[in-house]
């Protein structure tokens, strides 16, 4: 047992402070995008960097916290056995890859099924860019199904010759997409 003298000694000597490893965080990420999962990363990524979170445990915990249960589904795998390593960047690796749309669904909507409905043709346009992806088409088809897309009174530019067709509504079109 110690003397008062001890007691007194070390009640009044306070303890050095610690150092933390461990800062919380308030960060509420959006929900997921699963028709656009690239796009929400670069949103997530952003958030991470405003609040200066690098570590990959900390993003992989704040994603998979911020994941609906049926995209959690879609990485049951990762979630129960995750890797010992990289954990965020093989996390976001799969997640963009096992929900996003294949090549082959992409390019059948682009042909197919979308269309100008609400949107203006501008916002129209860069989103067949972005079903197009990373694949080639001759700017000529790509124009002809934007056109065919647009109400009569304004596909009717396509009566104009190409060559005036592209100087005077594209001037900036790309000849390859």
């Amino acid at each position: 047992m110690a003397t008062p003298d001890e007691t007194a000694t070390t009640m009044s000597k306070p303890e050095p402070p610690q150092e933390s490893s461990i800062t919380a965080v308030n960060l509420r990420l959006p929900p997921f995008y699963p028709n656009d999962p690239a796009l929400w990363f670069g949103q997530v990524e952003s958030l991470f960097v405003t609040r200066r979170i690098t570590s990959q445990d900390t993003k992989f915990a704040f994603v998979i916290s911020s994941l609906q249960p049926e995209v959690a589904q879609e990485i049951r795998d990762i979630l129960l056995t995750p890797p010992s390593k990289n954990r965020y960047d093989f996390l976001k690796s799969e997640l963009i890859k096992r929900t996003s749309q294949s090549e082959q669904k992409r390019l059948r909507q682009l042909l197919t099924t979308e269309d100008l409905g609400d949107r203006k043709p501008s916002q129209l346009l860069r989103r067949m860019y972005q079903l197009l992806g990373d694949q080639q088409l001759e700017s000529s088809i790509l124009k002809q199904l934007f056109l065919q897309r647009l109400p009569t009174n304004v596909s009717s530019f396509s009566l104009l010759p190409p060559s005036k067709l592209t100087s005077t509504v594209w001037p900036r079109w790309p000849t390859k997409f």
